[in-house]
Order: C-alpha cells, then structure tokens, then sequence
C-alpha cells in the first residue's frame, strides 16, 4: 500500500523550496512580489513559504519566473522531500544547481554528481 503525504507536507516541501530559492537569489519578499507585478502580497508569500496557503498553478508559475527557477525542478524537489517515505519519486532523478552543476539523487545517498548515482540493475543515471 502506497501512503501519500499529506496535503500540508506537501504545501510545506513547496514553501521550502521557494524560500530556498528566494534566500538563494537574496530577494526580499517584497523584491519578489514587485517582481510579479504585485500579483500575490508579501504576506500572501510569507504564508506560501511557511506550508500555511496554497497557490493556483499560474501564480506558482510566475513566482517561479520571478525567482528565475524551473517550477517543475523545485515541485520535483518538493515532491521528492514530501513522498520521501513512498518511494514513488524515481531514483535518479536530476537538477541542476545554481552555476550549472547537475546533481543526481541517489535514495541511498542522496544528491551528488552526475554519474554518481546507479540504478539497482547497474546501469548509471546519466
């Protein structure tokens, strides 16, 4: 039987991801929201962050563009942190970090360089 997160878990590994990726880029809240052309408030994103409220597709697709990250990089983060215990993410699975180093994720040992990770029958990810 396959056990999926609970809704909160999942809005919390998503408001990690886009405070990581805030904090990353040193945007302010409200330099992101300007950004969005005041699409979504500062208080709006605060509680997005903090896994207390959710955003519609499109309004996650544009704070995406406003941080300049791949929304389906950071849901597959997201996804991976919240699904963590189903297994349901693939191993292997890849991103790429800021200045262009691809990761693979590896279930045994988590990220690394690419190449790094094997597939149960020996093949290789990348």
């Amino acid at each position: 039987m396959t056990y999926l997160p609970a809704d909160r878990d999942l809005a919390v590994a998503v408001g990690t991801e886009l405070a990581r990726a805030r904090q990353e880029s040193e945007l302010s809240l409200r330099q992101v929201c300007g950004r969005m052309g005041h699409e979504i408030s500062t208080s709006t994103l605060c509680r997005v962050e903090n896994g207390k409220q959710g955003l519609g597709l499109e309004a996650f697709v544009h704070l995406c563009v406003a941080l300049r990250v791949s929304p389906v990089l950071l849901l597959q983060d997201a996804c991976a942190k919240a699904y963590h215990h189903t297994h349901r993410v693939p191993v292997g699975y890849v991103r790429l970090q800021p200045g262009g180093e691809i990761q693979v994720y590896d279930w045994g040992r988590g990220f690394g360089p690419a190449g790094a990770a094997h597939h149960p029958t020996g093949g290789t990810d990348i």
